[in-house]
């Protein structure tokens, strides 16, 4: 039968077997809850109905005879006075548009595709980890092509949205003006007043999005700082024999830079700051005053920072369940004498959880909102000490009382441990969901450890009772996972079903009957269904500036730190080691996660930017050429076989969608199931772990939370429904 060392030798070998390429999926497959493509693709042929939709009536009687009234200081986005000459401005405008999308959507497609090739930059910084000489000209130099790449990147996006903001600009002018023209009313506040100050506003916004991200890259260096600091600690005070903990506190905190990276995102993505029929400069204006407010507030909202990446906690979760199991140990098997026998708890024990716990207090705030991982854990700690102080206060009277006889108090002791540790516990598996935390996972390492270790049974035992906990919060976040995913799939082909909805009642569209009154609803639910696209191409841009910060990091920080380490040519053994990891192996274990971590997060834009280069190919440029050819005939059946090639176009690309959505799925599910199974095989070298209902419970509630969020998910398409479906007349 294996030893407990054995059984931990055999779980770190697992996890040393892991390739780089399959952590940085499960990355990708962590952030899919928050950054799902279908939103994104099912946007496209909602917009692209209406878009049909407004070509059609702007052949009508309605529209051709009404010329809009101007305001006082004419119009701030529109050419013409005629409501026909606009519609068909609009529509070249989405004609303009789309195809302008398709094309640097593809590069998006193109650069990625290098990144992550063989012999790309991601691979390049991997392999000079390994050539310390290499490393020194290579490094800065991938760093160099991976920032130029990023930005070119992030530059196609933002000409994406700002193509759309355009063409947003456009429909929101034309449907208000439609609506003052058609109750013959001029509103004198009319958005062209403030033309100037919108663009002094989006100035201001934009200059505000540098500093942000300026400060996001600061904070994410002084962090891990904090990290590397916290190793120069550990390696001073980890006792000897302690090498399993040793490893697991190197690991923990190699690890922070996905908090990290997840708190940089987290910073440089806003409120979708163009809600649905709100103009972009009164909500501009709006975040802008609220920034005046409070210029230390996130866009996220004014609430407590309740479960998010850039909780300092964050870091320090994982090595707080070792802390606890070590002092579960402590408890359970008591205050040895100094002539303790082999394989038990050693006696300074006590002593050495008491300082790894007090460094990791003094890191967390004391002002932490109530319901924050800061806010637990600062409670979990200080209850840990207050343990540890009681129970050196017994040792200490039993060293100076002879023969003491005073009771212990193990029973208490032990149920407060172990209500700490499934406490904990659960803050683990609220972190391991978060997005980009990849459930969990445990990254290559670069340092191999192929030596036995040199540690007491209850110490090993202690880190097996850690990886149980591990074991069930990573089995539990895959599970919700799959149920966030099953949710978003769910509510996707609700909103395809409403979009096919939405199309069958324009292809009933006869110009010749429709109203002004129509009109201006087809414009308003325009709107809805562009602002929804819009919004789609706002968070990935947002979501990529937040990978461009993650690239910032990277040089300004892993990188150029490992460097000056480099060339300071200090010995290995002079810097510190824990656990045979030198200073400089945890920097370079450091730099190689950072990579891991933008690959994972980039592969979620290369595949958002490919699925929907593929969808617009085949779908949505074709039907858009078809749009644009409808106005050019006047010939009544030309027009009508032309709009059911349209409807054709239109019914495809939804039913690709679908296909796509499901085939996304199974290869999503089928990875979960893969993962699963890998984790099964540990379970022989497990314990039972007391945490897993804690753990359980923690599960349910993140699953309903991710079940609400799905829920939510492109709202635009019901209220283009309502506004086109729920008051058109299928009977025109």
């Amino acid at each position: 039968m294996a030893t407990d060392v054995e059984k931990y030798e055999q779980l770190r070998n697992r996890e040393a077997a892991r390739t780089a390429a399959q952590f940085s999926q499960e990355i990708s497959d962590s952030l899919i809850r928050n950054h799902h493509w279908g939103t994104l693709l099912s946007a496209a042929p909602l917009a692209l109905s209406f878009v049909g939709a407004c070509q059609v009536v702007a052949s009508s009687p309605a529209a051709s005879g009404l010329k809009l009234k101007k305001p006082k200081n004419g119009f701030t986005h529109l050419q013409y006075e005629s409501l026909q000459a606009n519609l068909v401005y609009l529509v070249d405008i989405g004609r303009k548009t789309f195809i302008e999308t398709e094309s640097r959507m593809d590069k998006l497609v193109m650069h990625s595709r290098y990144l992550f090739s063989e012999t790309g930059t991601v691979n390049r910084i991997i392999d000079a980890l390994n050539d310390e000489q290499g490393a020194k000209k290579i490094l800065p130099a991938c760093m160099n092509t991976l920032k130029s790449t990023v930005g070119e990147c992030e530059n196609h996006l933002q000409v994406i949205e700002a193509k759309f903001e355009a063409w947003l600009d456009v429909a929101q002018e034309l449907s208000q003006v439609a609506t003052e023209s058609e109750h013959d009313t001029i509103d004198k506040r009319h958005e062209n007043q403030d033309q100037v100050h919108s663009q002094k506003i989006r100035k201001e916004f934009a200059e505000k999005e540098m500093q942000r991200k300026e400060e996001a890259v600061r904070e994410a260096q002084r962090r891990m700082l904090l990290a590397e600091d916290a190793f120069k600690h550990a390696s001073k005070n980890i006792p000897s024999g302690w090498d399993v903990v040793g490893m697991s506190v190197v690991d923990v905190l190699s690890q922070s830079v996905f908090s990290i990276g997840g708190a940089l995102v987290t910073a440089l993505t806003p409120h979708k700051y163009v809600a649905l029929g709100q103009s972009v400069f009164d909500t501009l204006k709006s975040t802008l005053m609220k920034d005046h407010n409070d210029d230390h507030e996130h866009f996220e909202g004014s609430g407590p920072n309740v479960g998010r990446h850039d909780d300092p906690a964050c870091m320090h979760l994982d090595n707080l369940l070792t802390y606890l199991s070590l002092l579960s140990s402590v408890v359970n098997g008591g205050l040895l004498p100094a002539h303790q026998q082999d394989g038990a708890v050693p006696s300074n024990s006590p002593g050495t959880i008491r300082t790894f716990l007090e460094i990791m207090d003094h890191d967390l705030p004391d002002t932490a909102a109530p319901g924050s991982y800061s806010y637990d854990a600062k409670y979990i700690v200080n209850e840990a000490l207050e343990i540890i102080h009681e129970i050196q206060d017994v040792a200490k009277s039993q060293r100076e009382i002879s023969g003491s006889s005073s009771p212990i108090a193990w029973e208490t002791w032990q149920k407060k441990v172990a209500d700490l540790q499934a406490r904990a516990a659960s803050l683990k598996a609220r972190k391991d969901n978060l997005e980009g935390m990849a459930a969990g996972a445990t990254p290559p390492g670069l340092k191999k450890h192929s030596k036995r270790y040199k540690a007491s049974q209850s110490i090993v035992r202690a880190q097996l009772d850690r990886a149980a906990a591990a074991f069930e919060s990573s089995t539990a976040s895959l599970e919700v996972q799959r149920e966030a995913y099953d949710a978003s799939v769910t509510r996707l082909n609700q909103n395809l079903e409403r979009i096919s909805d939405i199309q069958l009642a324009i292809g009933k569209l006869q110009a010749e009957n429709v109203t002004l009154e129509e009109i201006v609803r087809i414009l308003r639910a325009s709107i809805s269904a562009l602002s929804g696209l819009k919004e789609q191409i706002t968070s990935l841009l947002r979501f990529f500036q937040g990978i461009s910060g993650m690239v910032e990091f990277a040089a300004r920080g892993p990188c150029r730190d490992l460097l000056e380490t480099l060339e300071t040519g200090i010995d290995r053994d002079e810097s510190g080691a824990i656990a045979g990891v030198t200073f400089r192996d945890f920097q370079k274990q450091v730099l190689l996660n950072t990579t891991l971590m933008i690959r994972g997060y980039f592969s979620v834009v290369f595949e958002v930017s490919r699925l929907y280069c593929d969808v617009s190919r085949e779908y949505i440029i074709p039907g858009v050429n078809l749009i644009d050819s409808l106005g050019l005939s006047q010939n009544r059946e030309i027009t009508n076989q032309r709009n059911k090639e349209l409807e054709q176009y239109k019914r495809s690309a939804v039913q690709a969608i679908r296909e796509l959505a499901e085939k996304k799925q199974q290869a999503l599910l089928s990875r979960m199931d893969q993962r699963i199974s890998y984790l099964q095989e540990s379970v022989p070298s497990l314990p039972k772990c007391s945490e897993k209902k804690a753990i359980e419970l923690t599960a349910e509630e993140e699953a309903a939370r991710a079940r609400s969020e799905a829920e939510q998910e492109g709202e635009f398409v019901d209220v283009a429904a309502h506004l086109f479906t729920g008051h058109f007349n299928e009977n025109l």
